[in-house]
């Protein structure tokens, strides 16, 4: 099933029905089919062809985003998402490897497209604005706005209240059915581009077949149903199906926010009446930490999720202690379109792991050899599934050394119990020989971030002309927390054997990360 077609199902079966929840604008599934129906042919009418790239630079997350993506989609156009928090000289790498045909941009994103004149001279611009809509000719420059483009003057509807994004359409365009394009599974919806942390993103092609199988998996392993409010904090610019596919899917709500603060999003939590979420382990943290000392319960959260990094044993504990909710961990790629291990709902013993596969996934751990290891041993996690993508836009050498023989390598460590739960050791390139002997960074950090007066912890490898390698520990401490090198040494002392003690320490007031929330190893 296309995302399409999930979204013309949702508006023939219950075109009343809540899609959409953005502040306080609220969004119906036949608002939401309107205004894909209006700007999918406005892009059609402005030149735009069946497998076209049209760039999405979009630095909120809010009903434009929702609507723009799947307007591209609905005309057979291919999504390029433009993480707008990365400087210009990434910007322009992107549209030099994939020039654009258009570019739907926030107003707030406008300034930023005179940067790329050259790059972007053959693209029409749109811009998405509440209350402001507006498409440009070929030069970035020039805006002109829909009055002035087009479609009719009969179309204009005379108000002095500012409209929402899709009134504005709807008075542009009226009521629109979606395109006639033929759109298949195996047609290429977007490149999800990686989170980039060690390097230039890599781009997966992601078709629409590897977003349905993703989301029908985390469907059936999380036990979601159509009744079910998605709270999802991944960024506009980073995984931006995942903002939507499983309400889709499922005829369910989503909730649009871009709140962090703790304090803030507890509200958005509670208005919207979210009960599934997806976010990075330290949001959790924040979410106790503020609710300390307070009588405070989510009253109607059941699925938390933790993805995009390591959950850490004190987060988890802590965090169920206080609201009396199990943080669900889970493991997902760029490359798998979303999660692929999940922890299986209710199961509380399996501590520190990630959980086992979801449906429609494979996956093994190996040696560098490729051969299958025992229970116990730590190896390279590879993966397979109807989800997984298969190759690298433009970029043969990395698709060839992460894709082989219908597995996708992962270069993420794992090792495997006897009941077949996965735990993350690190990544790849992150485990170091220290005199010869393998240590893993997440061993180390799970036992510090234990510490009380230990806030953050990144262990990464250290080059050293005796052992060859050793940990280097970056160290963030709690508000007024004092704490030495050699307290943390003598903690370390009767918990690690003494070669995986970190021979280096630093203190640092934070820990670099990307927009996602992932540490910024090589900034470390």
């Amino acid at each position: 099933m296309t995302l399409i077609e999930m979204l013309e199902r949702n508006f023939k079966e219950f075109p009343s029905k809540i899609a959409v929840i953005c502040e306080e604008n609220h969004y119906t599934y036949e608002d939401l089919h309107r205004g894909v129906a209006a700007l999918s042919r406005y892009f059609l009418h402005s030149g735009i062809k069946k497998g076209d790239k049209i760039a999405i630079m979009m630095d909120s997350k809010t009903e434009e985003l929702i609507v723009v993506f799947l307007s591209i989609v609905a005309c057979g156009a291919v999504v390029l998402p433009v993480d707008c928090n990365q400087p210009d000289s990434y910007c322009r790498h992107l549209f030099s490897l994939m020039p654009p045909a258009a570019v739907a941009i926030s107003a707030s994103m406008q300034d930023r497209i005179d940067t790329f004149d050259l790059l972007l001279s053959g693209s029409r611009i749109v811009v998405c604005q509440t209350g402001k809509s507006s498409l440009s000719g070929k030069s970035p420059k020039k805006v002109e706005n829909f009055r002035e483009g087009p479609f009719s003057q009969e179309h204009l509807h005379k108000t002095d209240d500012k409209p929402t994004f899709l009134e504005d359409l709807f008075l542009f365009f009226g009521h629109l059915t979606l395109p006639d394009i033929l759109i298949n599974e195996d047609d290429v919806v977007y490149f999800n581009l990686t989170s980039g942390t060690t390097g230039f993103p890599k781009c997966a092609v992601t078709t629409h077949a590897n977003i349905y199988w993703n989301t029908r998996s985390a469907v059936e392993q999380l036990s979601l149903t159509h009744d079910d409010v998605h709270l999802c904090m991944f960024p506009p610019g980073t995984h931006p199906h995942e903002i939507f596919a499983r309400a889709l899917l499922l005829g369910g709500k989503m909730v649009l926010t871009d709140h962090i603060a703790p304090k803030s999003l507890t509200k958005v939590i509670e208005n919207g009446g979210v009960t599934a979420m997806m976010a990075i382990a330290p949001i959790y943290g924040n979410f106790t930490k503020c609710h300390k000392k307070n009588g405070f319960y989510f009253s109607t959260l059941r699925i938390v999720e933790s993805g995009g990094m390591h959950l850490d044993p004190v987060t988890a504990r802590e965090f169920q202690e206080r609201f009396d909710l199990s943080i669900t961990p889970v493991w997902g790629s760029t490359e798998t379109a979303g999660i692929a291990l999940a922890m299986p709902f209710g199961v509380t013993s399996k501590t520190g792991s990630t959980g086992i596969p979801c449906r429609y996934y494979d996956a093994e751990i190996i040696d560098t050899h490729g051969n299958r290891l025992h229970p116990g041993e730590v190896g390279e996690m590879i993966v397979r599934g109807k989800g997984v993508c298969t190759s690298y836009y433009a970029n043969e050498i990395e698709t060839k050394k992460n894709f082989k023989d219908g597995w996708y390598h992962t270069n993420d460590m794992f090792r495997k119990d006897e009941d077949g739960f996965f735990y993350f050791a690190g990544r790849k390139n992150g485990m170091m020989k220290v005199a010869g002997m393998k240590v893993y960074p997440v061993e180390i950090e799970d036992i510090l971030i234990q510490h009380p007066l230990i806030k953050e912890i990144s262990v990464t490898k250290f080059s050293d002309p005796l052992h060859g390698e050793i940990p280097k520990a970056v160290v963030v401490l709690e508000e007024d927390g004092a704490l030495t090198k050699e307290e943390i040494r003598n903690y370390l002392s009767t918990r690690l054997v003494v070669y995986k003690i970190p021979k280096m320490i630093e203190f640092r007031r934070a820990l670099p990360r990307n927009p996602v929330g992932k540490i910024l190893i090589n900034q470390i």
